[in-house]
């Protein structure tokens, strides 16, 4: 009597499926489970409204964004380590992109572009301090003023500074945005 061997993808084909499905199934109770014994228990947040000065150079009307899900707290230790990298190495398109928009409307973006492609510190040390905010702040430089609703004030020690310094950091478009210098108001 001669035995036959039954070949190993046979085998693998039985127990593998039959594995994934049971997988599966002992996901999808986990999730079930989530639905009924979530960690808070507590219904979802209300509507909430944020409002935050309309940035140019003259006081205008408040602007409001209304979103159905609470606002988290920005990363304000994140942007200063993400911001740092980007000055050592002098990623221009980072330092553009998160330039805050009021800035591109008094100093113009080819202007600002020309500024940050100067930025490039390999040495520079940033160190996340501490911040307070939001609270109103007036950005005030080249004799324009632009007031802010709602700024974070970020102290930082900067080495190029040779010690603590502070910088402030305005949401828009739902991310950390920074203020400079790109050398003369435009208009």
């Amino acid at each position: 009597m001669s035995s036959q061997r039954v070949p190993v993808w046979y085998r693998c084909s039985v127990w593998v499926p039959a594995t994934a499905a049971a997988a599966g199934i002992v996901l999808l109770l986990v999730g079930i489970l989530g639905l009924f014994f979530s960690e808070g228990d507590e219904p979802p947040a209300a509507e909430s409204t944020a409002s935050s000065s309309a940035e140019s150079t003259t006081l205008a009307p408040t602007t409001t964004t209304t979103t159905t899900a609470a606002l988290a707290e920005p990363d304000v230790d994140g942007f200063i380590i993400d911001m740092g990298e980007a000055l050592r190495v002098g990623d221009e398109v980072f330092l553009l992109d998160r330039l805050h928009p009021a800035v591109l409307d008094r100093y113009g973006e080819e202007q600002c572009r020309t500024y940050v492609e100067t930025l490039e510190i390999p040495d520079l040390v940033l160190e996340f301090r501490g911040v307070t905010g939001p609270e109103p702040w007036d950005w005030t430089l080249d004799d324009v003023t632009t007031p802010f609703a709602e700024a974070y004030a970020v102290t930082l020690y900067n080495s190029q500074a040779g010690g603590e310094t502070e910088l402030h950091l305005v949401l828009a478009d739902d991310e950390l945005r920074w203020f400079t210098d790109c050398g003369d108001p435009v208009g």
